[in-house]
């Protein structure tokens, strides 16, 4: 079928009475009402909410003492899906996730900051613990700072005595480590 000019569309409609514009808004009034009927009387049931949190989040048993009461309260029901903190924030901004529970603050600024959530609360923290051996290679035992002792595990890995293991899987742990790593002026290459 080809375009037509809107004379041409005009002339081949004239014999269709025209419809005032209060008229169609009545329709469309009426037909938006009729769908959103249709849609609540279908969902029926308890809304769902989805919670995208990291493994380690959903692993503490946090969640099972909390969702309970919340879900009680609220009259809702949690779906929990539990991922890495990147995966988690990719959920969020697909809109396949109507809460995220992570750990990366600098990250959970700039989701919202770009509009892909409303707001951002601190829930918990992190306590990050550098373990190695007990002959303590890199001298870490009596230093005050994570970027400290990670520094003289930079140097102590240069000499060739330490090595440093690292997630380095996009969660909100290692863009932590990465941070640290960065005050204390190196990096775990």
């Amino acid at each position: 079928m080809t375009r037509q000019e809107p004379a041409a569309r005009k002339e081949r409609y004239r014999h269709i009475p025209s419809m005032s514009y209060v008229g169609r808004k009545v329709i469309r009034i009426g037909l938006l009402t009729s769908i959103l009927g249709i849609l609540v009387g279908c969902g029926g049931g308890t809304p769902t909410l989805i919670l995208a949190t990291t493994t380690s989040t959903a692993d503490s048993g946090l969640l099972e003492a909390l969702l309970p009461s919340f879900e009680e309260a609220n009259d809702v029901k949690v779906d929990v899906v539990a991922v890495g903190t990147g995966q988690a924030f990719v959920l969020g901004q697909n809109g396949d996730a109507d809460i995220i529970l992570i750990h990366d603050r600098n990250r959970a600024d700039t989701f919202v900051a770009e509009g892909y959530g409303v707001g951002r609360e601190d829930v918990m923290y992190n306590d990050f613990v550098i373990i190695g051996p007990e002959s303590d290679p890199a001298s870490v035992r009596d230093v005050n700072s994570a970027p400290q002792a990670l520094s003289r595990i930079a140097q102590a890995g240069i000499a060739g005595n330490a090595i440093f293991i690292s997630r380095a899987d996009n969660s909100g742990t290692y863009s932590k480590e990465l941070a640290l790593w960065e005050q204390a002026g190196s990096s775990p290459e």
